[in-house]
């Protein structure tokens, strides 16, 4: 039997999540030290009869690469087809809610969404880059809950959110890269305070190993990707800005 590691968060120590897989594990992204870690980790098989999947990060930190794949793979990410590939259902700033000053409002709305989506689905999910800041109002009621965490250079988004003009005023460099740093320590603190099963990925490494990547997500989510699946999901990696849909 294996003894949980102890994980250090603001002077209090907490069990740390003995769910977690990483891409990449070791020195190389590679499927077999991949699988292999999957294998040894505590977590069930995934059920490809109801799971709901997270995707999660930070703003511009490659949220959408991953939804992208995930959606190729077959899980329903809902209303989806905007540029961002995010569901308005659970975008704080469509809502206009604040998982603080808002909560109750939040917790309600979010709820109703998902009796909702899992009514109509069995395999969906959401990507939402700030996701952590209201899953626990309501992660005890995913059914299966699979979460993906996309890690990237901090230095790379918030480089990429400054030219995107998403935080005006007196936002500089070093600020925008401090709050980077801040929503990556809420991502790892939520996923060692819960024990769902969640795949902890670097951005930089899905993109130079994007076939490994495919297949290991694809395990993950307990998914038996054909050969179209796997080329579908390997044309949504594409590095540098977002894919643009094609107009009908």
């Amino acid at each position: 039997m294996k003894h949980n590691k102890r994980f250090k968060l603001d002077r209090l120590e907490v069990e740390m999540n003995p769910n977690v897989v990483y891409f990449p594990f070791g020195r190389e992204a590679t499927f077999r030290q991949f699988k292999r870690q999957l294998d040894d980790s505590a977590s069930e098989k995934p059920s490809t009869e109801a799971q709901t999947v997270v995707i999660f990060g930070v703003a511009r930190g490659g949220t959408t690469m991953a939804a992208r794949v995930v959606s190729s793979l077959g899980i329903d990410l809902g209303q989806a087809g905007n540029i961002n590939f995010e569901d308005d259902r659970f975008n704080l700033q469509k809502l206009g809610l604040n998982p603080n000053r808002d909560r109750d409002a939040l917790a309600t709305h979010l709820q109703r969404t998902i009796e909702q989506r899992n009514g109509s689905h069995s395999c969906w999910g959401w990507k939402y880059p700030n996701a952590a800041s209201y899953l626990p109002l309501v992660l005890d009621q995913l059914r299966n809950p699979r979460l993906v965490c996309i890690l990237r250079d901090p230095l790379a988004s918030g480089s990429r959110v400054m030219r995107a003009g998403i935080r005006k005023g007196s936002d500089n460099q070093e600020n925008v890269l401090l709050q980077s740093l801040r929503a990556m320590e809420t991502n790892i603190a939520l996923i060692h305070q819960c024990s769902a099963p969640t795949m902890l990925c670097s951005y930089e490494k899905a993109i130079q190993n994007p076939a490994q990547f495919v297949r290991s997500l694809a395990e993950f989510l307990g998914i038996r990707a054909n050969k179209q699946m796997r080329d579908d999901a390997l044309a949504q990696i594409q590095p540098g800005g977002y894919i643009q849909e094609k107009s009908l």
